[in-house]
């Protein structure tokens, strides 16, 4: 597959493919220019986001790989936000991508150069390794749906406290709150896939068709749940 992908990237211009989630994540994020906008937790009934679901989700925005906090973000010009100055929540939204490949000639001339250092490499602690590739993931989560929704699940059970006004809790714009029941049905199955896919990961004569099993996926979204979900719940909570 990435032998073809090369192959069609080459005669169309386009930059190649590899395999690299973390990595990519990561300088994506670096490479992202946020501006700050008010957070709008209110909905049509009134209701309001649950203060520990605030903080909880203010905790994962403080992303470590240079994107703004919600509560010192800046705007795009540089100057301070007016919401932050009155007091008004604020969140960090993605206003465009600086596309350049000069970063990505050097990150993989740097892992050439570590051949040459190999021998030091190896004297490197497992737990330091371990800690950088943690690192990356964590900051890899900040404003990831499923996290948001995983804490929804496991930690928001009174119906006072739940959470009000955010995307995947509104079927449409303009439409109320998405069932809570329908939002942790579909939190399920997608930890279910996620933990049957790693699963498959563990079981060595299964792990070799892996890549199939992923590619299997896009069946799933376009006919199984589809089947389980009406349009408008998928339209809010697969985005």
């Amino acid at each position: 597959m990435t032998c073809f992908l090369t192959q069609v990237c080459a005669l169309l211009g386009l930059p190649f493919t590899h395999a690299a989630t973390v990595r990519s994540m990561t300088h994506l994020v670096s490479l992202t220019e946020y501006k700050a906008v008010p957070v709008d937790v209110k909905d049509k009934e009134g209701g309001s986001e649950s203060s520990g679901f605030a903080q909880a989700r203010r905790a994962r925005s403080l992303s470590m790989c240079g994107e703004p906090s919600v509560s010192t973000a800046k705007s795009v010009d540089g100057n301070e936000s007016s919401g932050a100055a009155s007091g008004v929540e604020m969140k960090t939204v993605a206003v465009g991508v600086c596309e350049q490949r000069v970063t990505q000639l050097c990150i993989h001339v740097l892992i050439a150069c570590s051949l040459a250092i190999s021998p030091a490499l190896r004297v490197v602690p497992k737990s330091v390794l371990s800690g950088v590739f943690l690192y990356m993931g964590v900051t890899s989560t900040a404003g990831n749906q499923l996290f948001d929704r995983l804490h929804l699940l496991l930690f928001v059970w009174r119906e006072e406290s739940r959470p009000r006004g955010l995307p995947f809790m509104r079927a449409s714009l303009a439409s109320k709150q998405l069932p809570v029941r329908r939002v942790h049905a579909f939190t399920t199955v997608q930890v279910a896939l996620m933990g049957g896919l790693y699963a498959m990961t563990r079981i060595d004569s299964v792990a070799v068709a892996f890549p199939f099993f992923i590619g299997a996926l896009v069946f799933v979204r376009r006919w199984a749940l589809p089947a389980w979900f009406t349009a408008d719940e998928l339209a809010a909570l697969d985005a």
